[in-house]
């Protein structure tokens, strides 16, 4: 388990405010973005609505060590319904960033990061180009998976990470 310490708190705040949660604290808990969130509906422990409470009165600890943000498909249906605009799937992400940075990921986010590494999108599978042929869409989506040069940049982020810095890939 992670230690966190008094001025440790204070720097992970820091890192929620600076990359999109401006506004956590503006969170009145009043439970929309919970009432349209698939990880709340999944019964993971940390949802959106759950994690911003803990945020907000300082006790990260278990949130820092927990894989529900990684359930997060974001979806960003939490954004669109927030009524005070405190976005949060940017805090979601935020979570994940910093428990990446930490090297706490879940086992079951490795596939899709080294298919992000790799291949330059986080979810590939023969069944997914199947799904999507079937729905009459390319079966190879319009992202990074058919532009080499940011497959290339992808790679150089990730390896600069404190993931690749792990000789995770």
């Amino acid at each position: 388990m992670l230690n966190i310490t008094k001025f440790d708190r204070y720097s992970i705040l820091e890192e929620f405010i600076n990359n999109g949660s401006q506004n956590i604290f503006k969170c009145i808990q009043c439970g929309a973005c919970a009432s349209v969130c698939p990880v709340a509906r999944s019964g993971y422990k940390f949802y959106c609505k759950n994690i911003i409470k803990k945020i907000q009165i300082g006790d990260i600890d278990e949130i820092l060590e927990d894989i529900s943000p990684w359930a997060c498909i974001f979806c960003y249906r939490c954004n669109d319904i927030c009524p005070k605009n405190v976005n949060p799937a940017d805090v979601i992400f935020a979570l994940r960033r910093i428990q990446a940075n930490d090297l706490n990921i879940p086992t079951s986010s490795i596939s899709g990061i080294t298919d992000l590494y790799s291949k330059g999108h986080a979810i590939y599978s023969d069944k997914s180009q199947q799904i999507r042929t079937k729905c009459g869409l390319n079966p190879i989506p319009e992202t990074a998976i058919n532009d080499h040069e940011a497959q290339n940049e992808i790679q150089i982020l990730l390896d600069e990470s404190p993931i690749g810095e792990s000789g995770f890939f």
